[in-house]
């Protein structure tokens, strides 16, 4: 008799109607605390809508205090001496001496000539910081990039490196083995940066989520006293 009614206990409590009234009792466990929640932010919806709107204010602040970067690229197409050839066994030549030109073109001496013919107010390192070279994959050509906060210094800096580039490889060899020739003349700059409504929309997600989440905090808080008082 004794175990019987244990085991009457336990079929009881794994009958489809208990189940079921344990699963109603932890929906409605569920409800109430998305309703708290709910409740919660309407209590502090001040909190919710401040922040976004501070954090976003601010992020528009210090980007229009920046000063805008503009970029403008030139392109430079590497050869040899006989001209340039469409024959694809020489393109994997020309491509294996891609790395040395590149790093002709990043050298100090194009630098120093470039600021010399533009009568830049720059040292050569501060002028090599701002520029980007980077070989095309699969081409012989060569994106010479160049950033300022002028889009006009930008394009003319951008030119003259080509340009001293060619000149500076010319230089280098006892005969013109490899050349570098401009095939794409840089333009007026482009704005890179700041990215003023990329940053904004940043700003105003982290405040939102930060809003959010000092609402529920102090909600809990709010919560935690009332319960210790009763």
């Amino acid at each position: 008799m004794s175990d019987a009614k244990p085991n009457a206990n336990r079929a009881g409590q794994n009958s489809p109607a208990a189940i079921a009234r344990r699963e109603y009792a932890d929906s409605s466990e569920d409800e109430v605390s998305l309703a708290q929640i709910i409740q919660t932010l309407r209590k502090h919806l001040w909190i919710v809508v401040l922040l976004p709107l501070l954090f976003a204010g601010l992020t528009l602040g210090f980007n229009f205090m920046q000063t805008p970067t503009y970029e403008a690229s030139t392109k430079l197409l590497i050869g040899e001496d006989r001209g340039f050839s469409d024959d694809p066994a020489e393109t994997p030549n020309l491509q294996a001496l891609t790395p040395t030109v590149v790093e002709v073109i990043r050298s100090r001496p194009v630098a120093e000539s470039v600021i010399a013919q533009q009568r830049l107010q720059m040292t050569p390192d501060t002028l090599l910081k701002n520029l980007n070279v980077q070989p095309i994959p699969g081409t012989q050509i060569i994106r010479v990039a160049y950033r300022d906060a002028s889009p006009q210094t930008a394009q003319q800096v951008a030119n003259a490196v080509g340009a001293a580039s060619s000149k500076e490889l010319e230089e280098l060899q006892s005969k013109d083995v490899v050349t570098a020739v401009t095939i794409e003349r840089a333009v007026t700059g482009y704005r890179v940066g700041p990215h003023t409504l990329r940053n904004g929309l940043l700003g105003l997600l982290l405040g939102l989520m930060c809003g959010i989440g000092l609402a529920l905090l102090l909600g809990y808080l709010v919560d935690s006293r009332v319960g210790q008082r009763k």
